[in-house]
């Protein structure tokens, strides 16, 4: 089972509606839907339930390869 979340960036730019979501390399969900809203954006996103997000957790928009894809990385504090 899945949870659906949604974190605001400054910085989206490279990152597709299906790409990874991931906490320490391993992927647990994807990218849903990404919304700009004034100067940032919504990012809409599911992870496993195995892999509970917490008030605290930090998302980050990394670099996947050369190619400039993107992911999510999920960062439990």
């Amino acid at each position: 089972a899945v949870s659906h979340y949604s974190a605001t960036f400054t910085d989206v730019s490279g990152l597709d509606v299906g790409n990874d979501v991931r906490i320490s390399g391993v992927q647990v969900g994807k990218v849903e839907d990404i919304r700009l809203d004034g100067r940032t954006a919504k990012v809409d996103f599911t992870a496993l339930n195995a892999h509970p997000v917490y008030r605290n957790t930090i998302a980050a928009v990394r670099y996947q390869n050369l190619l400039g894809q993107r992911y999510v990385e999920l960062v439990q504090p």
